[in-house]
């Protein structure tokens, strides 16, 4: 019986080719081994003269179908089909082509799962993500245009003298060109327009045309030309900026003061007022100073009042001892 179930099993193994490791004859096992060998040490080709040899011996010994050897050669072809598609990615991304190069590198690695083809696909996408940035930059978007000089620089790194790379640079300079303009005419017509009679305003409005006069230096510099804001106008803004800082500081001091020590906050009030008397923080400040303001106006005048009085006497006393003196004579 034994011997009948092992010769049913034979026949079914022959009929439907899917015979057991332990059945294949030795010969075969021994390229097999190679076969595998060789896969996992990405020798394709070896291991496809290896499959390749192992069905001719198993066809030779009778063995017309062999899932496993067929397996084996399916999975050995698509990994070629893999490598050659790596190396055509690397080709297309070579030429500029970044649509191409990731079509291809995806399919390289889903059909092995390499690790490092897996790498290859982030850099072609990481590299089509920053060309992208580049491309959707808006060239009225100082934001948006600072961010794509800094994807072009970090691809210009590594990338430089590929197409797509230096196609992109050529698209951010003539962008660059337009917005350097376009800051320069705002930088000239703030400091022909504004009037600084708001302090908290005038800061926000100075930070902002600062920040525009260093993109102008970062565009300029991206393009290597020499527009740049006249340095004069770039010292104006910088002191101006320091004295609305410091009148900010004044006021925030007088805000925080004028209740415990009021004549300290109405000195700096004074000081404030002298540039900033349409100011609606100064004026709320003197406001909150009146009490003070008019007590000490009230205090001066009583004092102007004293001292002429004194003077008076004096005066009086003077004029009596004179009067006192010529009569006695």
């Amino acid at each position: 019986k034994r011997a009948l179930d092992h010769l049913a099993e034979a026949e079914e193994s022959h009929r439907t080719g899917k015979i057991p490791s332990v059945h294949l004859p030795p010969d075969v096992v021994t390229e097999m081994s190679g076969l595998v060998s060789a896969f996992n040490h990405r020798r394709l080709d070896v291991a496809q003269e290896k499959i390749d040899s192992a069905i001719q011996l198993m066809i030779s010994k009778g063995f017309t179908r062999w899932e496993e050897g067929k397996d084996w050669k399916e999975k050995i072809t698509n990994f070629k089909d893999a490598a050659d598609a790596y190396k055509e990615g690397e080709r297309f991304f070579s030429e500029g082509n970044l649509t191409a190069s990731i079509i291809q590198m995806s399919n390289a690695h889903a059909a092995t799962q390499y690790p490092d083809y897996k790498d290859k696909l982030d850099e072609y996408e990481a590299v089509d993500q920053k060309i992208e940035i580049i491309k959707q930059a808006k060239k009225n978007d100082p934001d948006e245009m600072l961010e794509a000089i800094d994807a072009y620089e970090a691809l210009e790194a590594n990338y430089s003298g590929n197409p797509a790379v230096d196609k992109s640079k050529t698209n951010l300079v003539n962008k660059s060109k337009d917005l350097v303009s376009q800051l320069k005419s705002e930088i000239d017509n703030f400091l022909q327009t504004y009037s600084f009679s708001d302090i908290f305003e005038s800061q926000k409005k100075l930070k902002e045309v600062h920040a525009k006069i260093i993109q102008v230096k970062k565009l300029s510099g991206f393009m290597t030309s020499s527009v740049e804001v006249p340095s004069e106008d770039e010292k104006r803004i910088s002191n101006k900026l320091s004295e609305v800082e410091t009148a900010v500081n004044n006021l925030n001091q007088a805000n925080a003061t004028y209740v415990n020590n009021p004549k300290s906050a109405n000195e700096l009030y004074e000081k404030l007022f002298d540039d900033y008397s349409r100011d609606p923080e100064v004026n709320k400040l003197g406001r909150n100073l009146s009490k003070f303001r008019r007590n000490r106006k009230i205090t001066n005048i009583a004092l102007i009042v004293l001292g002429a009085l004194i003077s008076l006497a004096v005066l009086y006393f003077g004029i009596s001892s004179i009067i006192k003196q010529i009569e006695r004579v």
